[in-house]
């Protein structure tokens, strides 16, 4: 097999894996009833609010989704209690992706700002439930 051989197969098998991947994509967004971000957003306090362990972390955790892929910025407590915030996250309908917590507490660096006990970049939005605002 020529070199340009090889790479014409390896365009066609990289190709064939991005369409199939996108195609699978597409049909879970089918299925999935109609949520909204903040609607998933809000799901997830909610779920948090019940069990005792996990309300404490509100503070340390802001839930950002963008189309059904979640990211929890922030830290928890203990690996127990950060398994268990993922989890919440996981089992939300239509949430296709959830990126993991830190295992302890951060600081602000350049480029970030304060959201409840953590911190944020300074583009993304804080919606973490205070005293004052919740959603």
């Amino acid at each position: 097999m020529t070199k340009n051989s090889i790479v014409k197969l390896t365009i066609a098998v990289l190709s064939l894996i991005i369409f199939s991947s996108i195609g699978v994509s597409a049909q879970k967004k089918k299925n999935c009833p109609a949520m909204t971000d903040a609607e998933i957003i809000k799901r997830i306090y909610d779920e948090m609010k019940k069990k005792p362990d996990y309300e404490g972390q509100i503070l340390h955790v802001n839930v950002v989704s963008r189309d059904g892929v979640v990211t929890l910025q922030g830290w928890a407590k203990n690996s127990k209690t950060k398994k268990g915030i993922e989890k919440i996250a996981k089992k939300i309908k239509c949430v296709t992706v959830v990126n993991q917590l830190a295992d302890g507490p951060v600081g602000c660096g350049p480029g970030q700002k304060r959201c409840g006990d953590i911190c944020i970049g300074t583009e993304e939005t804080c919606s973490i439930c205070t005293a004052k605002t919740c959603l």
